[in-house]
């Protein structure tokens, strides 16, 4: 009687595993940023991208890091090079092992990495998925080097480095090319803003077509920011540590400035914790469920920096860009934003508080409806020293008129126009001049010798002289 085997040999298929394999959800900018990553972790302190439309699409990326043996080349475009739980130098960006290949994949359909060690030998290996779908197998080319002359000679010119070349890429076929680098131009500088600023005296330079990546950092680097007090945390597989920062007020910084600390998404959206490892910022714009984002809280965020010894912890993912704290840190957590949080909306409802402080006579008031539905509303106090002293000027039928008029301000008080505007571009709302000239009126009025002395002392302490 013939046994029958246990087991059966069911190898995928390969060109279907490849075009599921792709849909990974990588977006441009961070599979880009994936590759940049192992130029770091290989001591590159320059970078230089090209970013080609015509005669199709193509992207170049060399530093010039340490490179790579031939062997090391062999195991670097091995699918899982690395075992996740191994431990790794101090400064790798790296994980999976997997980053180059899929970040790539994620893109084009072929990946060719040329490299350079210091004894001067160049190597190079090639993915093509075309070729693998075609044989079914994993076999990686050699690539013509004559077909990659110009990426040949720049990585020849160095004395060491390596050159990752994306061909065949299709995944941005109907989107305009000019726009998806500059999302890169912009990712890059915010992820790797502490490199291209320095980190220990090392600064790394950033290029895309000749043009110099700048730093964004989102801390809003001088002296109009809050930066609190550190919160350093010690566990058994490393040690973390909370810096909160207060970002200004709009109106204590220039328009320029807002704007670009406001980050692509705006500040609503980019409020919150800013997770960096190893300097590399991997997500941002995120409480967690610690906290709602409201426009109360959207100057506050909080850095936190954590070593590459605690990647589990936090549930990194294969993309770097989704992260979540361990229970026994979202405590620690929670008592930082008991105390952070309350001081960032003080800066930005601040004015309003100082407003409030003192024996203050407001020209708005903030009152219940009388309809029990638990709501309030914004009134004209008819008490206020101005509305009375117009009233006492005013004959029976211009207190109808006046009375209607003030009711209309309050029936039709544009507030959702002014909450969004305030939301998406507070800073071109301007009342410069016509506060200047608010302030003339209120002098001429107190100039007014046929005013008494309790009603000069009224006006006095109204909210329009208390913010003089």
């Amino acid at each position: 009687m013939k046994v029958r085997a246990n087991r059966k040999h069911l190898p995928p298929n390969l060109s279907n595993f490849l075009s599921s394999f792709r849909e990974i959800g990588y977006l441009y900018e961070v599979a880009i940023a994936d590759i940049l990553d192992n130029s770091v972790s290989a001591k590159s302190t320059e970078i230089n991208i090209t970013a080609l439309e015509y005669p199709s699409k193509k992207i170049c990326i060399c530093d010039n890091g340490i490179g790579m043996s031939s062997k090391a080349l062999q195991e670097a475009m091995r699918l899982s090079s690395k075992n996740p739980n191994d431990k790794r130098e101090k400064n790798d960006l790296g994980r999976f092992g997997l980053g180059l290949k899929v970040a790539s994949f994620s893109q084009c359909k072929r990946l060719t990495v040329l490299t350079k060690t210091k004894d001067g030998d160049i190597n190079g290996l090639q993915w093509d998925l075309g070729y693998i779908a075609d044989t079914n197998d994993w076999y990686a080319l050699i690539p013509d080097f004559e077909k990659y002359k110009n990426e040949y000679k720049e990585l020849s010119e160095l004395e060491s480095g390596t050159q990752v070349i994306w061909e065949e890429i299709d995944k941005f076929e109907n989107v305009e090319f000019k726009e998806e680098v500059e999302k890169i131009i912009s990712h890059l500088g915010l992820v790797f803003h502490k490199y291209i600023d320095g980190i220990e005296g090392k600064k790394l330079s950033i290029s895309i077509n000749k043009n110099l990546v700048k730093s964004i950092n989102p801390f809003f680097p001088g002296s109009a920011r809050q930066k609190l007090q550190d919160y350093p945390f010690n566990y058994p597989n490393g040690k973390v540590v909370v810096t909160p920062y207060i970002l200004p007020h709009h109106n204590n910084v220039s328009e320029i400035d807002y704007k670009k600390h406001a980050l692509p998404e705006g500040y609503l959206k980019t409020q919150g914790f800013y997770l960096y490892r190893n300097n590399r910022l991997v997500t941002w714009g995120n409480w967690w469920g610690l906290a709602q984002s409201t426009e109360a809280l959207k100057l506050v965020r909080i850095e936190i920096e954590i070593p590459n010894t605690m990647d589990s912890e936090w549930n990194i993912d294969l993309k770097k860009s989704t992260a979540k704290p361990p229970y026994v840190i979202r405590q620690e957590l929670k008592n930082v934003l008991d105390y952070v949080n309350p001081v960032g909306k003080r800066v930005y409802t601040g004015r309003i508080l100082r407003k409030d402080k003192g024996n203050l006579i407001h020209i708005w008031d903030y009152v219940p409806r009388r309809d029990n539905t638990n709501k309030n509303t914004l009134k004209i106090n008819r008490n206020h020293p101005l509305i009375e002293l117009l009233q006492d000027k005013c004959s029976d039928e211009g207190l109808v008129i006046l009375n209607a008029l003030l009711i209309g301000l309050e029936q039709y008080l544009p507030i959702e126009t002014i909450i969004s505007q305030l939301i998406s571009n507070p800073k071109e709302i301007d009342q410069s001049n016509e506060e200047t000239e608010f302030t003339n009126y209120l002098q001429s009025i107190l100039r007014n010798n046929s005013l008494s002395p309790e009603q000069k002392a009224d006006l006095l302490k109204t909210e329009f002289y208390k913010n003089e």
